[in-house]
């Protein structure tokens, strides 16, 4: 059985809860020099839904140095060339919700499924060490992003990882300590009260950091769109403003038992109930408002999509992907308690309710982001962003709205200079077989990643899986 310890970690993510292997001793940085260039490729450039047929894409000091045709664009002499005939080049994709339970041993195996940048959602000391030690090129992985600890109330969620406040003041003073301390976002939790909530979104936007996370529930999804939280996690706080009249739950107050995520798909057992109430007529309503409000929404269908129950578990481990699954992973996501909800009415009914609002939100003009929540049970790092974009599809969306959501979307909440495919940006790229703007699945069907200019062929990416693969043994 899971200890309290690693069942923190896991969810949580602080790198030095799991006591992984250490990283190995700092070397020096690796630079990025290399000139290297895909002839013959169809880019997916990503600035709108279009495919450049027979480019050339000339890759140097770790950006794109130009995208042309290919009989007009010259590869610089020694420089090397990857024949991309047949191919298709997207922008490397991201990951928006991320927990790494075991630090830098899991990197790899995001890049290894083309996932170049991941937003780290519990932060700690550790995380920012190791996104240095990416950033300087001393360990293979995505870029990261990180919230800092996660603010919450009292009782807080988690005791671990977390900074309590039960006053605007100490709210205030969280946001100044995690901007100093060079966190990228703040991350609000469930049990802050409202006093403190609005004290962490007006000291944020003083200090210039986005307020990100849960939608606590003495706040609730109104308030969090009316103070414009960058971004909502896993459709929080939407079964609950979405009740009918008669609903047993509208209006209640909330029971602050201090551990209100009951099961892998961060849908207590309350909110599985809620689901049974929810008014799906007012979805529109709601999606317009978010709109409106410019709010982004990481919704995590994958979280419980991919939950299994105790009779599916068998299957589940016959995935190919799973064999990559960490022995931590594994005493997890077999542990008694971490399976999907047993009642499979329920379970269908949440999962039609919150493909329909990533649907109405897609309609409303809502921005979307592709984010996993990994690594809870069957949510693989790095291949379940495959498995989001694919449930963004079965949703309704198109694949380029998916891919977008991948993509293009991440870069322009985090504000960098990537997520498409033109001179200047950042060189994180995914080389595939297949067009994914006509099938998604094809964005898993990949010859080679390039990271921070750096290439990483099909062969290479194999032995970093086969690595991984031994782990477990």
């Amino acid at each position: 059985m899971m200890t309290r310890t690693l069942l923190w970690c896991a969810l949580s993510s602080l790198a030095a809860c799991a006591r992984p292997a250490p990283p190995p001793p700092p070397t020096a940085p690796t630079p990025v020099t290399a000139t290297f260039a895909f002839v013959g490729v169809s880019v997916i450039p990503m600035d709108r839904e279009r495919v450049l047929a027979d480019q050339t894409v000339l890759i140097g000091g770790g950006r794109i140095v130009a995208v042309g045709p290919a009989d007009r664009l010259t590869v610089p002499a020694g420089a090397e060339t990857i024949d991309g005939r047949g191919k298709f080049l997207i922008p490397g994709l991201a990951d928006m919700h991320v927990h790494l339970l075991e630090g830098a041993a899991d990197l790899p195996l995001f890049v290894a499924y083309g996932v170049t940048t991941i937003r780290q959602m519990a932060g700690a000391p550790e995380i920012l060490a190791l996104r240095a030690q990416v950033n300087d090129g001393r360990l293979l992985g995505p870029t990261i992003f990180t919230v800092g600890p996660l603010i919450d109330g009292d009782p807080p969620v988690w005791k671990a990882g977390t900074t309590v406040v039960t006053t605007p003041e100490q709210a205030r003073r969280a946001v100044d300590e995690q901007q100093r301390a060079g966190y990228d976002q703040v991350k609000v939790y469930d049990n802050l009260g409202r006093a403190e909530y609005d004290a962490v979104v007006d000291e944020a936007a003083k200090v210039h950091i986005a307020v990100v996370g849960h939608v606590p529930e003495r706040v609730g999804l109104a308030r969090a769109l009316a103070a414009h939280q960058a971004s909502i996690e896993h459709l929080m706080g939407a079964f609950q403003l979405l009740q009918r009249p008669d609903s047993p739950f509208r209006d209640a107050e909330p029971a602050l038992t201090g551990m209100t995520i009951a099961n892998a798909a961060h849908l207590p057992e309350r909110s599985m109930e809620l689901a049974k109430w929810v008014d799906e007529t007012r979805i529109p309503e709601l999606a317009r408002a978010t709109a409106a409000a410019g709010v982004w929404s990481v919704p995590t269908l994958v979280t419980l999509q991919n939950a299994r129950g105790p009779d599916e578990l068998e299957a589940a481990w016959k995935l190919p992907p799973m064999r990559y699954a960490s022995r931590a992973m594994r005493d997890w996501w077999n542990a008694p308690g971490h399976a999907a909800p047993t009642d499979p009415a329920t379970r269908q009914r949440a999962l039609a309710l919150r493909a329909q609002i990533v649907r109405a939100l897609r309609d409303a003009g809502a921005r979307l982001l592709v984010g996993t929540d990994t690594p809870h049970p069957f949510v693989l790092p790095g291949w379940s962003v495959h498995d989001e974009m694919r449930y963004f599809v079965e949703a309704g969306l198109t694949p380029y709205q998916a891919l977008w959501a991948a993509t293009r979307g991440p870069a322009e909440l985090l504000a960098t200079q990537g997520g498409t495919i033109a001179a200047g940006a950042r060189a994180d790229l995914v080389l595939l077989d297949g067009n994914p703007l006509a099938d998604i699945a094809a964005a898993a069907r990949i010859r080679g990643v390039v990271v921070r200019g750096r290439w990483l062929s099909r062969a290479r990416l194999d032995e970093e899986l086969e690595k991984l693969a031994a782990r477990t043994q």
